[in-house]
């Protein structure tokens, strides 16, 4: 990309932390969880089992992730408090601003040399990618009154890595970065570039917006305005191309006008902070609102003990996701009673079997069984589509893919034997019959061998991977089929993998060569450079990575390529 030798280590600092951990949580993006811990003199070790604005909330509308997150407790702003118990009868408080914390407790001001104007324009990520005409926005930059210059352009690490610097480099402008979102280092970063400058620029309000007026640098909306593309059908946005001016929801937009209009300004009059403005930011920031230290301390260590308490069931598969939508227990008994089904989910009966444990049988009832799986097959499986699941449990997800496009059109692999009654007695209940195979699916041309099959109570964690001893019931032999050929014999577009920490070694070898779309649940148990190496094999072979479901330690990926 033709960094200079300040940008390349910056860059592979980067590169470095993507691949460790692409999609962190919360608390773990741009040192959020470091600076709230600090500020409330918790130590490093405590676990932030809450869910937290990933930053300053220009709008207080609610957006998905907001109502469908997994944890107990809520930390965001004053305002926003009443309305996220009011629509999801949790409860909410009011921490503040991490960056501030960050910013205080470090006694960082405004470097009396400070000069010119940094500008930190809109930023892309992984799922939405940010249309600006980069050039023009260069020399708009370098047109700026001389009181503005000189300009530094801040990129954001998404935007860095695909090249957007060249423009700014290309005029003399200089080029910095922040980092990557998962290094605990950014809000120190952030906040030693901003304190070298007198102004502070984009061409669209953001959260920088709000941490350079509470430091007291005038801000001020700037150059090209943003087209955003939603390739990666983020669900808080509206799909495809929008603007700020389009967004779905009426007070969202009417909010962020609201704010963008404020800082148009005219920058041949002078830029400065009124008060009305500093007023509304800091309101934003949480500034004198958040509830006590105490309090807040408390509530993490309560969602801490909560978590330890729940730890079996969260660990099963994400047992307890999206509780809001748990089913009423007695309503679940009397439907299987009647129907011999335990319910229904997404179309599909599924039946009662001795093979469903309590906690299994919990997640159905709940409706959040294989939940990152079926949420990706509702948005991307398409009539024309061929699929191939390799690990198929109870069938469910075969039988769903079979409803939706046909049963010659679907091919499922169970290696757990005793699963094939359940696998059979589901596809019969739902008139369905996609092609079935007890075998595990392996990297190998020697099909007459078996491979070992670790068998759990659990039957969602047996594996070909050796679990702990704890949940290990017992070891099995089981047929082997060969990925490559039954790739060949199958021509799928479609590939559904879900082996419990077998996938590295799976897809280790693999071409792939019709397969257009990927649903993989990668395991914890992998550890970072196995999921690093397996996201990178992925990535040669032409894939990419368009969305992650968090499913507790583990995660749904679901890859694309536009080509084969």
């Amino acid at each position: 990309m033709g960094y200079p030798p300040d940008l390349e280590q910056q860059v592979k600092r980067i590169e470095m932390f993507e691949a460790r951990n692409p999609s962190p949580e919360v608390p773990q993006c741009y040192g959020l969880g470091k600076w709230l811990r600090r500020d409330l003199g918790l130590p490093e070790a405590v676990p932030l089992h809450i869910h937290m604005d990933h930053g300053v909330r220009v709008s207080e509308a609610m957006t998905n992730c907001d109502l469908l997150s997994d944890r107990p407790i809520f930390f965001t702003s004053a305002a926003q408090r009443d309305e996220y118990f009011k629509q999801t009868g949790k409860r909410a408080y009011v921490s503040g601003s991490p960056f501030v914390a960050c910013r205080r407790l470090n006694q960082i001001e405004l470097d009396p040399e400070a000069s010119g104007t940094v500008a930190f324009p809109v930023h892309s990520t992984h799922l939405i990618d940010v249309a600006i005409d980069w050039d023009k926005y260069a020399d708009d930059l370098l047109n700026l009154p001389a009181e503005f210059q000189p300009v530094t352009m801040c990129l954001y690490w998404k935007d860095l890595l695909a090249g957007h610097h060249k423009p700014f480099l290309d005029r003399g402008i200089s080029v910095v970065t922040t980092g990557h979102m998962a290094d605990p280092d950014f809000a120190t970063n952030f906040y030693a570039i901003l304190r070298r400058h007198r102004y502070c620029t984009s061409n669209l309000v953001g959260s920088y917006t709000f941490y350079a007026v509470e430091m007291g640098i005038p801000f001020f909306i700037y150059g090209v305005p943003p087209v955003f593309n939603n390739h990666g059908h983020d669900h808080n946005r509206p799909a495809g191309t929008y603007t700020i001016e389009n967004l779905d929801d009426d007070r969202e937009r009417r909010d962020w006008i609201e704010f963008q209009r404020l800082f148009e300004l005219d920058v041949t009059q002078g830029v400065e902070i009124c008060d009305r403005t500093r007023d509304r930011c800091l309101a934003k920031l949480g500034i004198d609102q958040a509830d006590s230290p105490a309090t807040l301390r408390r509530v993490i260590y309560q969602a801490w003990m909560s978590h330890l308490a729940r730890w079996p069931l969260n660990k099963a598969r994400g047992a307890a996701k999206k509780l809001r939508r748990l089913a009423q227990p007695t309503k679940s008994r009397l439907t299987q009673a009647l129907t011999g089904n335990i319910r229904h989910l997404e179309g599909v009966a599924i039946p009662a079997s001795e093979m469903i444990s309590p906690i299994i049988r919990q997640t159905i009832n709940s409706g959040v069984y294989e939940f990152g799986e079926i949420t990706l097959l509702k948005k991307y499986l398409e009539k024309h589509d061929i699929v191939m699941e390799i690990g198929g449990g109870l069938g469910f997800l075969s039988g769903y893919c079979a409803k939706k496009i046909g049963d010659d059109r679907v091919f499922t692999y169970e290696a757990n034997p005793v699963l094939k009654d359940a696998i059979h007695t589901l596809h019969a209940k739902n008139g369905v019959s996609p092609s079935v195979a007890i075998a595990m699916v392996a990297n190998t041309e020697d099909t007459s061998k078996t491979e070992k099959f670790y068998v759990t109570q659990d039957f969602w964690s047996s594996s070909p991977v050796q679990p702990t001893a704890e949940v290990m019931d017992r070891v099995i032999e089981v047929p082997v089929k060969s990925f490559k050929q039954e790739l060949e014999k199958n021509q799928p577009t479609l590939l559904v993998v879900d082996i419990e920490g077998g996938e590295y070694d799976l897809f280790a070898q693999a071409t792939l060569d019709t397969v257009r779309k990927l649903i993989i649940e990668v395991h914890a148990v992998l550890g970072p450079d196995q999921l690093a190496a397996l996201k990178t094999n992925l990535t040669g072979l032409g894939f990419r990575l368009v969305e992650v479901i968090p499913n507790c330690d583990d995660a749904v990926w679901y890859l694309q390529r536009s080509s084969l």
